[in-house]
């Protein structure tokens, strides 16, 4: 028997639960009316009726075969450059529509290119290790080539943006001088100037969105862009759509990082680096020119806590709190770090990403590492859960029901193709545009298509020829879905979250019963040295605090002189 490698195509569900900055459509979609199946259709030997669909406008939002969120940027003009600037001269650009993912890359989405086989981990060591660490999933990738970024773009179907379609997409139609228009930067718009120190996820300056609702157009990482670097293109480049120099020796890069100086912020800012180098605080977005209607991936949710239809969490769900310890604080290079042991437990999504490492497994207890901190920190820890709804009590979300593998499969009995249009689709008014007549709602749309409030349907362009799969996934005809590899994983699925031999996602429970609240305790790390106390004399002698008295937890260890030392072993 065919194995069932099916994982819910909207997993996305359970990622509105536990990182609620990703919800990014820019309008409420309206009220609807029931639509027309093509089922009925069928059984009474009519055609389907023809719904007229509107052109995407700007706050027109798809998901991605990524798991990505792409948004609309239409056709116009804008003021490109600065006045005073030197290689970036002010001028008039006109560009041509296309739909430019909302926020950077992420390790999960590149994790799912690299278990693909389509895509090669970061260069750089460090960041590759992002890639496979749930806790930085959310994190945007970094550490890689230009030859990387353009690989995964085209991956998707997309490419690289243009330094034009990038600095519109970051300056909107009013050609702003940062995303969120012209106040001065600060650590409430975006991630710079060491205001956290490191890369944060993605998505979460609501802020400091852009014009077009984009995020971390400012600050972050640094973004690979397609063209060629020429510091006197702008006077010859085209007025229309510039893809940049024929050729080059660098290729351009923009936007700012997590600790770029206010000078260093303004969009109009051109950076250049070789194609085949990398940056631990460079990543990239992708564009897509002419997004079609995509087949789904074949995804099952695993049997876990699916929300009903008013919100609330099935019953049947047996939930236990984790037990937790609190390990001793420690110093690490002048800052003060604590280690914490769980049972059965892990934390909140916003709090791994933004405080605490996984050290693995110690003596049968999760150890995390979270710092640096002063005051004590309250977090969430979530326990497991078993006595699991059945797969028939699966709440399946729109184009999706129950299969026997425990989770939901891709297809509505009965949709045969129509006109032209995919499964479950039918033609529109608007040259080449299909409508989706299965049940539908502005929040689950099919991948490559976008809420339409005036045909109240979701639309899309038709796709030609024969059902493609991203690079490594394989067409499942019956089910009308890509299977991905022996391996491989799904978009809503971290590395470490498949399970291979099952086919799907291990569920993210999320059940407040079963939820603590723990606080986290640092201790002060301005330990004087030797000699150096109030009273002027020996430490000891007068009352004072010697450097000997620093206690310091694995991965640290005492340097001997007056500092914890990162030495993990091995």
């Amino acid at each position: 028997m065919r194995k069932q490698t099916a994982l819910l195509l909207f997993f996305a569900m359970v990622a509105f639960l536990t990182s609620c900055g990703q919800g990014m459509d820019a309008t409420d979609a309206p009220a609807e009316e029931p639509a027309p199946t093509n089922a009925s259709a069928t059984e009474s030997g009519s055609e389907p009726a023809l719904v007229e669909i509107s052109a995407p406008t700007m706050g027109a939002t798809m998901l991605w075969v990524d798991g990505s969120t792409l948004a609309f940027i239409p056709e116009g003009s804008f003021e490109m450059g600065e006045a005073s600037g030197t290689d970036n001269p002010a001028h008039s650009v006109t560009l041509s529509s296309y739909w430019i993912q909302q926020s950077e890359v992420t390790n999960r989405q590149y994790g799912l290119c690299v278990s693909s086989g389509a895509c090669e981990p970061p260069l750089d060591p460090k960041r590759a290790l992002g890639v496979d660490e749930p806790t930085q999933a959310d994190v945007p990738v970094a550490g890689v080539s230009w030859e990387q970024a353009n690989a995964y773009c085209s991956w998707i179907q997309g490419s690289l943006p243009t330094e034009a379609q990038w600095e519109k997409a970051a300056r909107g139609p009013e050609s702003q001088v940062y995303p969120w228009g012209d106040a001065e930067p600060s650590c409430d718009l975006l991630n710079f100037n060491n205001c956290i120190g490191f890369p944060t996820s993605a998505g979460q300056y609501l802020d400091g969105r852009s014009h077009y609702g984009l995020f971390d157009m400012a600050g972050n990482v640094f973004e690979w862009t397609f063209d060629w670097y020429d510091a006197s293109y702008y006077p010859v480049s085209p007025a229309a759509d510039p893809t940049g120099p024929e050729s080059g020796t660098s290729k351009t890069f923009r936007s700012s990082n997590y600790y770029s100086f206010t000078n260093e912020v303004k969009l109009s800012r051109r950076l250049s680096m070789q194609p085949e180098k990398f940056r631990d605080d460079l990543g990239f977005r992708c564009v897509v020119q002419s997004p079609v209607i995509q087949v789904p991936y074949c995804q099952a949710s695993a049997i876990g806590i699916i929300p009903s239809a008013d919100g609330s969490l099935s019953n049947s769900a047996s939930c236990a709190p984790p037990e937790f310890e609190q390990g001793k604080a420690f110093c690490a290079f002048g800052k003060s770090y604590a280690n914490i042991f769980l049972t059965s437990g892990q934390l909140s999504s916003t709090d791994k990403s933004s405080l605490c490492n996984y050290g693995g497994v110690t003596d049968g207890l999760e150890l995390w590492t979270c710092g640096p901190g002063s005051l004590p920190k309250q977090m969430k820890v979530c326990g497991e859960c078993s006595n699991l709804p059945s797969a028939a009590e699966l709440d399946c979300p729109p184009g999706y029901a129950p299969n026997d593998n425990g989770g939901c499969w891709w297809g509505i009995p009965g949709m045969e193709s129509v006109g032209g249009c995919p499964a479950g689709w039918t033609p529109g008014g608007n040259g080449g545009l299909c409508g989706y007549i299965g049940p539908k709602n502005g929040e689950h749309c099919p991948i490559g298509s976008y809420y339409d409030p005036a045909s109240g349907t979701c639309a899309g362009n038709a796709p030609s020829g024969a059902p493609v799969c991203a690079a490594g996934f394989t067409y499942d005809a019956q089910a009308q879905c890509c299977v991905a590899p022996t391996g491989g994983n799904y978009p809503g699925c971290g590395q470490n979250e498949y399970v291979n031999e099952k086919g799907f996602c291990s569920p993210l429970l999320i059940n407040t019963n079963s939820c603590v609240d723990i606080t986290v305790s640092y201790t002060n790390c301005e330990v004087p040295p030797p000699g150096d106390n109030q009273n002027g004399g020996d430490d000891e002698e007068d009352g004072g605090t010697s450097c000997q008295d620093i206690v310091c937890n694995y991965p640290y260890e005492f340097d001997g002189v007056c500092s914890c030392i990162y030495n993990p072993k091995p």
